[in-house]
Formats: structure tokens, sequence, C-alpha cells
């Protein structure tokens, strides 16, 4: 036989004959109703497994009113991906021991369920809320760890406006959940969060996601690899974008920056501006490049006043850069990195930034230095050296107005770059690419076609690549086969897969 059932009744009976019997000087009937809270209480304790003694203080015959379940407060709070944060409950000896639910907890005396759930919210996790909508109330079943008469939770939708995600000790742990990938959810969480997931699909960043499958955390792959010694290349991914920076030291003996080169500290400062930036989707890929060449031009000038530095010594760096936002890819591209697109219904693109020259002058260097090895017999250092004010030419050319082939310390020069916008949603993968790894079609003829490459990216992955591609450079170390500035160049690969 259920005794909660009977235990609730005749604590109700007890407390309202407590509250309302009309006659004050009755003391008799005072003390009966006392004795059968006391019963009850040896009840509750055998029921709740918790000592008589604690359940009377908590029917104290001092707090007197109509018996009622509890109120509690909840907060449900999405991230970009449509993922809701969850706590794992305390390990106590109840029925929500290890269990996930919403941030929330029992009303005070005094505040609206509404503030219980920003107060409670924030004392779980750390984080500051706004409620915006109710998404509903939801029952929770007698008995529980602080009464027999069960709870009322309300759940409000909320958003995040500040403070930093951790747990606290009300809390085991604190994470962002895939509603279906829950372990174990405590008693209402499961209802309420599909409820609170129905009304997050229809703000406007869940139509979005479900308009554009791009716009969830698609799958992503960084692979940077040095070719000679120092590695001047740098790979980097957030939630909204990816890139490839392809640094330049400038042509100096003198190293002017903490870095190993100065075109390593100029990539690190690049990728560190990036990182902190590309979420940013008030601004395009134009507008947060000629931002950050300003923020790095600055601090080299720091580095080198007093110093008389022309272009052709200054680092700079080629780049790679794609962004997803609201539906629409941004592709950035200036110099000789590159993009590869591989559309949903199989079409490959290779996406350059296409200026003549560019291509023209390297090519014009390379075939010098090799013309020299092959009819003069010279070895490519000798060679090198010999075509060195060449390459010095090329590279002072290469950074006047409308013809920067990298970022350099020019706020002018992102506008010579190519910059296009694609549909995310006909979008499969994404390989953003280094000249080292490019260089597999262009220069050493491994593959015939860019979506030939693109296809052994997506077969066989990073690794195979790079090993393919190092063990045709060591073949050719005199690069005799394959004329080239350099037998080993830094090589980088960033992967991003929407499937």
């Amino acid at each position: 036989m259920d005794l909660l059932p009977l235990l609730d009744e005749l604590q109700i009976i007890a407390r309202n004959g407590l509250t309302y019997d009309g006659d004050p000087h009755d003391s008799h009937d005072k003390e009966r109703y006392k004795r059968i809270l006391d019963l009850v209480s040896e009840g509750y304790g055998q029921s709740l497994d918790l000592p008589t003694q604690e359940i009377r203080d908590r029917l104290s015959a001092d707090e007197f009113g109509h018996i009622t379940p509890k109120v509690g407060a909840a907060a449900a709070l999405f991230d970009e991906n449509g993922q809701i944060l969850l706590v794992k409950q305390p390990s106590l000896k109840t029925a929500g021991n290890g269990k996930w639910v919403m941030p929330g907890g029992y009303v005070d005396p005094g505040e609206q369920p509404v503030e219980a759930a920003v107060r409670e919210t924030r004392e779980e996790t750390g984080l500051k809320v706004r409620p915006v909508s109710l998404v509903d109330g939801y029952w929770i079943d007698a008995p529980t760890k602080d009464g027999p008469h069960g709870a009322v939770t309300l759940l409000y939708y909320c958003h995040v406006v500040g403070g930093d995600l951790k747990a606290c000790n009300e809390s085991q742990a604190v994470r962002y959940w895939s509603i279906e990938e829950v372990p174990s959810w405590f008693t209402y969480a499961y209802e309420g969060a599909k409820d609170a997931y129905e009304i997050w699909l229809n703000s406007n960043f869940g139509k979005a996601i479900k308009a554009n499958k791009t716009l969830s955390q698609p799958r992503t792959r960084v692979t940077s690899d040095p070719g000679m010694g120092v590695n001047e290349d740098v790979g980097g991914v957030t939630w909204k974008g990816a890139w490839v920076l392809d640094g330049a030291t400038g042509i100096s003996d003198e190293n002017f920056t903490p870095g190993r080169s100065d075109a390593q500290w100029y990539v690190k400062e690049f990728d560190n501006i990036l990182r902190n930036t590309i979420n940013d989707s008030s601004r395009d890929l134009r507008t947060i490049v000629s931002d950050g060449i300003q923020m790095v031009s600055k601090k080299f000038e720091k580095m080198t006043d007093g110093y008389e530095i022309d272009r052709a010594t200054e680092p700079s760096a080629a780049c790679s850069i794609v962004r997803w936002v609201d539906g629409i890819l941004e592709v950035y591209i200036l110099g000789d990195c590159s993009v590869l697109v591989t559309y949903g219904d199989g079409e490959i693109q290779h996406l350059t930034d296409e200026r003549e020259l560019l291509r023209r002058l390297e090519r014009e260097a390379v075939n010098g230095m090799h013309g020299l090895m092959t009819e003069r017999g010279l070895e490519r250092t000798e060679a090198k050296n010999i075509i060195w004010p060449k390459l010095e030419h090329n590279r002072q050319k290469l950074r006047e107005d409308r013809e920067h082939w990298s970022l350099s310390l020019d706020p002018k020069a992102p506008e010579s770059g190519f910059y296009t916008r694609i549909d995310a949603a006909t979008i499969n993968q994404i390989q953003l690419l280094s000249d080292g790894v490019g260089t597999l079609v262009e220069d050493l003829s491994a593959f015939a076609t860019w979506n030939e490459f693109a296809e052994w990216i997506t077969s066989h992955g990073h690794e195979k690549t790079i090993n393919r591609l190092r063990s045709i450079e060591q073949e050719d170390r005199a690069c005799e086969i394959y004329p080239r500035i350099k037998p080993h160049d830094d090589a980088t690969l960033v992967s991003v897969d929407f499937k």
C-alpha cells in the first residue's frame, strides 16, 4: 500500500486544523493536530529516508497555511547550434543524483519565479541571462528531497547576456548538450528541453539553421607542416570561419620582431586577430582584414622605431579566409593561397587570387633560376643568389598600390584581394590551401586537375596528402625535375566539412 497519499491527507487535515480551528481556547484539539503532524513526520521520514526530526522541523506547527507543492524556476539557454545548457545534479541521495537538468531551483520567499530563474542560473553556471518568454510549467512527482508534496517548475526561455560559463558547488558539471545525446535526464527536463527547443527554432537564428544546414557546427581539421626549419604558415578555425596564412619574411637578414622570423611573428599576430574578430558578422571579411592590418602595423612600427624600413623588408602573408554566416559563405583570398569548394552536386571549384601579374613574376623568377642550373650547371643555392635582385624587385613591385600580392602592413592591401559570396546551403566541403600544398597540382604534377586533388584529400586525409608532397620533394631535392625556389615549403591545409 502506498502510504504517501494517506500521509499527505493527514498532514493537510492537521495543518488546516492548526490554521483554521475557530476556537483558540481549545488546546486539546491543537495538541491532537500536533500529534498527527508528529505521526505524519515519522511516516514521511521512513518514506524519504530522512530523520523524523528533520521532517518535523519542516512541518513546524508555526508554519501555517494551506498545503501546496513547492514552486521552482529554471532557464532554457541555447548556443548557436541549438544545443541546450544543462547542469549535472550533485551527488546527493535523491532521484536526481547524476542526472542532467536545466539550471534552476526553488523560488525564495518574496521572489518572483522569473527572478529565481535568473538568480539560480547565475549561481549554478556563472552566466547572466535575460528572460525572453515562459516556456511552460512542469510537474515533479512527490516525494522529492525537499518535501513530500511534489513541485511545479516554471521554465523560462532566456538569452545569455554576460558572465563566464563554469560549474559551481551546486552542480557537478555544466555544459551544452544536443538534446538527443543527453545520457540521463532529471524528471521533467527532457520534456521542457524539447518545448524550449521549439521556441529556439522559431527564433531568427533557429530559422536560419532550419533553412541552411551549413550554419550548424561543421567538422574541421587543421594541418600545418614546416618545410625548412621555421614554420611561417598558420591555419585556424572558429565556429564561424577558417583561414590559412602563408607568411613571407622581408628581403633582409635582420629580424625585427620577437618571433623566430618576422613572417612567423606576422602570421601569429594575424591569426590571433582573426580568432577574436572573424565571428563578428557586422563586418565583412575585407573590413576585418583591413582593420587587422592596421593593428599589426602599429605593433611593428613600435618594434622598428628608429629604423628606416622599405616595403620589401616588411613581413607579410598570403591568405585564404572563409566565413559562413546567415546562409552565406564569404571567401577572401590574397596572394598565392587558394580554396577548393566541393558542392552538393559534386562540382568542384578552385578559387584563387587570379591576377596574372602574380603568377607571371613568380614563374619568371623560377624559370630564371632553373635556366642557370641547367645551362650553366650551377647549384640551386648559387642560382638563387644570382636571381636574388630579381626576387627583391618583384617583391617591391607586388606591394605597389592595386598590385598587392599579400597582407602587408598597408591597410589598402585587402582592396587587391579576391572576394566572393556563395550560397552556403549548396556546399558540402571546403579545403583551404597554402601554396606549399597547392604546388602538388601547379608545380609537382602529382594531380592532373584540381578536381582530382580535392577528391584525394577527401578520401585519403591530411596526413597522406602531406606525406605524398614530402615524398615528391625529397626525390627532387635539387629542384631540377620540378623547378622551384626552395626544395621544401611550409604546407598548411584546413578542411571544413559541412555534410
